[in-house]
């Protein structure tokens, strides 16, 4: 699967597009802190895939809002 994002927290290699989807809870897909109205993080895959659900994660602890 490639996935791509329209930006990440400079600095910051774990917190890459990629860390959206690779199911480890301690790495999180995180954008710049200005300008965070439009960011998109995408996913594409080599063929057609089924989705029947969508797990969403929110990070929750006392840093981010």
């Amino acid at each position: 699967m490639r996935v791509s994002a329209s930006e990440f927290l400079g600095g910051c290699l774990a917190c890459r597009g990629d860390a959206a989807f690779d199911g480890d809870p301690a790495t999180v897909w995180q954008t710049p802190f200005d300008q965070v109205a439009g960011q998109w993080v995408q996913a594409d895959a080599p063929g057609p895939v089924a989705v029947d659900h969508l797990d969403v994660g929110v990070v929750v602890d006392g840093k981010h809002s």
